[in-house]
């Protein structure tokens, strides 16, 4: 467990990080007009993802960390939250589905700013450079294929498997969503090491 200060637009946020051992997506949890991020369900929840693989933040509005009780407006709430989501996108969880959730008051703060939340993983496909491994999920076997055009002209995205064949091809928009919904993720160069070294050992072993 990790507790990061983040600053935003309505002050200082907290955020609690509870890492699964080998995490896909993050699930951003917010808390309650009248309750803390200790809440006995979002705690119920965090265990339920992190077992699922799933990284969990547990995010704290600005005015809980003040010492205010009464809650900020929605408007600041939005924005400091969506602050937070960027943050932990670039610093913490670079290339991670996110989602959104909470309870009460947190829940309605995830509810308004679903649609904003996908421009995070729209800055995710800006960022992927050819030869980035990507994990297709919507599948019964999860496919992995890496990026070897991006056109520009059509805003085409051609992704390719481990024999040069092209496999799957999105436009930016189509990318962004599948991200965001977590039926895409994007490998880091780590973890296909791991995953390659894994599968040789399991062939030595035979």
């Amino acid at each position: 467990m990790t507790r990061l200060l983040i600053d935003t637009p309505a002050g200082q946020a907290a955020v609690v990080l509870h890492c699964a051992q080998e995490g896909r997506a993050v699930l951003l949890l917010g808390h309650g007009a009248a309750g803390g991020i200790e809440a006995p369900d979002l705690v119920a929840a965090t265990r339920a993802a992190t077992k699922a693989g799933v990284h969990v933040a547990l995010v704290e509005q600005p005015y809980r960390v003040a010492g205010r009780r009464a809650p900020a407006t929605a408007r600041q709430l939005d924005a400091a939250w969506l602050a937070v989501a960027e943050q932990l996108s670039e610093r913490s969880f670079v290339d991670l589905p996110m989602v959104f959730g909470g309870r009460s008051s947190g829940a309605r703060v995830a509810c308004r700013t679903a649609g904003d939340g996908q421009a995070v993983a729209v800055r995710q496909v800006q960022r992927l450079r050819i030869g980035t491994w990507v994990e297709v999920l919507d599948e019964d076997e999860p496919l992995r294929c890496k990026l070897v055009a991006r056109v520009d002209s059509s805003d085409r995205l051609v992704f390719a498997n481990r024999t040069g064949m092209k496999v799957r091809e999105w436009n930016g928009a189509s990318l962004a969503r599948a991200l965001h919904r977590g039926e895409v993720r994007v490998l880091d160069d780590g973890l296909l090491f791991e995953r390659a070294l894994e599968a040789v050992l399991d062939g030595l072993r035979r």
